[in-house]
């Protein structure tokens, strides 16, 4: 019975020192594996990987222009990278594509480089992409490349100028056009009529920054001196440059603008709510607009001329009912330049007259001829 113990003891005893072992031994090459490190301090575990950063992605493809919104992209494959990790941005900077690619799944094509192909669309347009090589919780970004969509088979046509031409009175003129179909960029050139080989402004602008339901348009940041001027739009898009328009003329004055000449309101008027109207001058960039009675001021307003001017005319509708109240109105309008106020226009009178009954009265019979 005694000897049955005895051997029970042991049988436990192996038992336990064999399970000491074998954890003493895992423990020991855990921290064996801790405290492993090169010279340079990186940290290398029992099945070779290495716990510093990855090395960076040189890309290779998309670059410049493109005629697919579905590109592949291709880059060099990186030892001891475990995640790739590819961002696409368009050119306001928003991410369209953001998608990670184990290593183990892609595979080295004929020139030993690794490639994905998105399942995204790209619209028309500009965009840069890099690859963010990971492992072990770390990562390194490669430097980015930048490549346009081109969805355009031919060059944009010639756009047609509309303004400024003639004279003028402001040093910021606003040059607009036609918008042309299929251009992306527009090219404004403005050269004084003095020196035409050595333009004054020569800009690209992006079809989005210049274009409105209007049309186009550019509004220059800095002014330009008095005297005889051309310019010209050249379109272009991805596929090249395209043709360059005819050329306007236009003269900035230094001088006020001339009398505005008053067209409407004027005698007797039906309506409350009047139009006032008078011939546009080309020199003035506003206008002033002043309408009183007897008694008092009724209007008193400035008016950019760009935001009433239709053709040969300016119109402002009346803001306030006017009174029907036997009261005689008088109204005139000053224009106005960068360099000042001209002279007030002459007044006009009007009065604003209720509708009566159109019902005839009655006459007495007594009246009546023969």
């Amino acid at each position: 019975m005694k000897g049955r113990e005895l051997n029970a003891k042991r049988e436990i005893a192996v038992a336990v020192t064999g399970l000491l072992l074998l954890l003493l031994s895992f423990f020991g090459n855990s921290v064996g594996q801790l405290q492993s490190a090169d010279e340079n301090g990186t940290v290398e575990s029992s099945n070779g990987l290495v716990g510093d950063e990855p090395g960076v992605a040189i890309l290779s493809e998309p670059s410049g222009i493109i005629t697919t919104g579905r590109p592949t992209y291709v880059w060099s494959e990186v030892a001891g990278t475990e995640f790739y990790c590819l961002v696409v941005e368009d050119d306001s900077g928003d991410v369209v594509v953001n998608l990670c690619y184990d290593a183990s799944d892609l595979v080295l094509n004929e020139d030993s480089k690794l490639s994905v192909t998105p399942p995204v669309t790209l619209m028309a347009g500009s965009y840069s992409w890099r690859i963010r090589t990971c492992n072990c919780g770390e990562r390194q970004w490669s430097d980015p490349m930048s490549f346009t969509v081109c969805t355009s088979t031919t060059l944009p046509g010639r756009a047609t100028l509309i303004s400024p031409k003639n004279t003028i009175g402001t040093s910021t003129p606003t040059f607009s056009w036609n918008c042309v179909a299929g251009a992306t960029r527009y090219r404004l050139k403005v050269a004084s009529v003095s020196d035409l080989s050595h333009p004054t402004i020569t800009d690209w602008y992006d079809a989005s920054d210049v274009a409105s339901q209007k049309g186009c348009s550019v509004t220059l940041d800095g002014a330009l001196d008095p005297g005889n001027y051309r310019w010209w739009v050249q379109t272009g898009n991805c596929v090249g440059d395209g043709p360059w328009s005819s050329y306007l003329s236009f003269k900035i004055t230094s001088e006020v603008p001339g009398k505005v000449t008053t067209i409407s309101p004027r005698g007797l008027v039906s309506t409350r709510k009047p139009n006032f109207i008078w011939g546009a001058l080309s020199t003035a960039t506003e206008y002033h607009l002043q309408v009183q009675n007897d008694a008092e001021i009724v209007l008193d307003e400035w008016y950019p001329a760009e935001d009433i001017t239709s053709g040969s005319r300016c119109a402002v509708p009346s803001p306030s009912i006017l009174s029907d109240d036997d009261i005689v109105y008088y109204w005139r309008v000053q224009a106005s330049n960068d360099a000042g106020p001209g002279p007030w226009s002459s007044l006009k009178y009007f009065e604003v007259v209720c509708k009566k009954s159109t019902r005839r009265e009655q006459v007495p019979s007594s009246q009546l001829p023969g």
